[in-house]
């Protein structure tokens, strides 16, 4: 009959991990001693990326806590793109490492079942290309527009992630969505909808015509098109003030393996290719087409309902994926 014996470690921070020896100082070895690894690991969970990154530079001690925290190694290895583009949009300390984490675990748009490769980052929110650009969910508006529309002063937006333009630095956008909500909480739900309802019948906030208050193209802005791969900014009429907001965002799961940036039907993307030489109106429905993106598991399943697919003639060649690079 097999037998076992266990032993139970009193303070693993210290035993396991070797964080007692490197800690130089009475309040380090005070901190290491007294605090169980759980408890320090559920602390340093609800911490923002930045604040984890200086905590990394105290010393040796923090540093090997830090690093000792898989969630944390995996959105460094993985979403370091997203988290570099909250902290270069000033939002970075408006998140923890567990609500990214959490994101980084979720495969499908937040508001479709399609497969989500693009991080919304004013609400934290995996989203695919067609819910970016439509969903009201997901509207943007410059600080200055807020103001004004909804009758809201600097101080009430202290609770929402305010972004800061990039290729406009000093200029502010936030979410419409979460504006809405300060103008219920302040005034109710109702004066809520007014306000959204009069904005939208003046032109103001619709998509067509007005002022078009919560989109503008790029090419007003004299901005740079970048890869259809990467952040569609501009290209084919692209809400430029959408993506600004948006970071490209891989979806991991530990238990297969490496992560996903999202694939592409390269027979779909050519067909309509070969339709915008003639014609840049191609509607949007094409356009959601050709910026639809899908997990590898999925694309076997897309290719039998592929029109494209059945119409192509060199389908054998064409057909396959194209990955995220």
């Amino acid at each position: 009959m097999e037998s076992a014996m266990s032993l139970r470690i009193k303070n693993p921070v210290a035993k396991v991990f070797g964080f007692w020896e490197k800690a130089k100082t009475a309040a380090e070895r005070y901190f290491v001693e007294r605090f169980p690894l759980e408890i320090i690991y559920i602390v340093f969970f609800l911490l923002d990326f930045p604040s984890l990154e200086e905590l990394r530079l105290v010393n040796t001690t923090f540093k090997g806590l830090v690093e000792s925290i898989a969630e944390y190694r995996f959105i460094r290895e993985y979403a370091y793109e997203a988290v570099c583009m909250m902290c270069r949009t000033h939002i970075s300390s408006y998140y923890t490492i567990k609500d990214i984490y959490n994101e980084l675990r979720y495969p499908q748009c937040r508001t479709c079942p399609e497969f989500g490769p693009f991080l919304h980052l004013p609400t934290l929110r995996r989203c695919c290309y067609k819910c970016n650009a439509e969903d009201p969910s997901y509207r943007l508006a410059r600080l200055c527009d807020l103001r004004v529309y909804f009758h809201l002063e600097d101080e009430d937006f202290r609770d929402i992630p305010l972004i800061n333009c990039m290729l406009q630095p000093g200029t502010y956008i936030a979410s419409v969505s979460r504006s809405m909500e300060i103008v219920g909480k302040l005034y109710g739900p109702d004066k809520a909808q007014q306000i959204m309802e009069a904005n939208e019948l003046q032109g103001e906030g619709s998509d067509e015509g007005g002022n078009q208050f919560w989109m503008e193209d790029l090419r007003n802005d004299g901005g740079q098109p970048s890869n259809r791969s990467r952040i569609p900014w501009g290209e084919l009429g692209t809400p430029w003030m959408q993506f600004r907001a948006t970071a490209p965002f891989p979806y991991y799961d530990h238990t297969k393996g490496p992560v996903e940036h999202g694939t592409y039907c390269r027979t779909c993307c050519g067909e309509i290719g070969r339709e915008l030489e003639h014609t840049r109106d191609i509607g949007n429905a094409r356009k959601w087409e050709y910026y639809r993106a899908f997990r590898e598991t999925e694309l076997s399943l897309h290719w039998l309902e592929c029109h494209a697919e059945d119409s192509s003639e060199d389908s054998s060649e064409d057909s396959y994926s194209q990955e995220l690079a």
